[in-house]
């Protein structure tokens, strides 16, 4: 998912949430976050809104959390040693819907393979083009490693954890450093008001 289809995403969700409760004129995404969306009224800003467990269930945050406690802070932590890696945006889909269980090694071994696929696309990157990378056996790879334009197949044996938990992973480039990354499974949420959840926290 390019930085677009993320902003327009959030602004859908910011929306339903507002719906009823706050008179506004406008939602601007901003970046680098947090705040995600930063409401405008009468020419002036009026609240600051962070996405965060925008789920419908337990399930569904546990899933969040697997992601932005687990395994996101571990790629971000790595990426950021590597200064090419400042502008590179990556969308990540998993296999599982839930996002596997990791234990603490094998999150650490699939974040570096995950931050080696980045350094591995960057240099290929324009700034108008997204790159996908899903996986299949070597001797497919090789045949076939190009499925369509912007869709690539890599060996799967080269990335082990990779293909054996991501459906895909798409890279763009973005004219901001260090953007935050995103999930596929945890932005697959509708945003509602209940009490449970705390689907979004303002920030003032």
């Amino acid at each position: 998912m390019g930085q677009k289809e993320k902003c327009a995403r959030e602004k859908n969700q910011a929306a339903g949430f507002l719906a009823g409760l706050v008179t506004y004129d406008d939602l601007e995404c901003v970046e680098p976050d947090p705040p995600d969306i930063r409401v405008w009224h009468n020419g002036s800003p009026i609240l600051n809104l962070e996405l965060t467990e925008y789920h419908v269930d337990d399930e569904q945050v546990a899933t969040n959390s697997r992601w932005s406690k687990g395994l996101w802070p571990k790629v971000d932590d790595l990426r950021r040693k590597t200064i090419a890696l400042r502008d590179i945006y990556g969308f990540v889909a998993f296999s599982d819907s839930r996002l596997p269980g990791l234990r603490k090694r094998e999150a650490e071994q699939f974040a570096d393979e995950i931050v080696r696929l980045a350094e591995h696309v960057a240099p290929t990157l324009s700034a108008s083009g997204d790159l996908e990378v899903s996986f299949a056996p070597r001797a497919d790879a090789i045949s076939f490693p190009v499925i369509r334009p912007g869709w690539h197949r890599f060996a799967k044996e080269d990335w082990p954890l990779s293909s054996l938990h991501l459906r895909a992973i798409t890279f763009s480039k973005v004219p901001f450093t260090w953007p935050r990354w995103s999930c596929d499974q945890t932005i697959a949420g509708w945003t509602s008001v209940r009490p449970k959840t705390s689907v979004m926290r303002g920030l003032t």
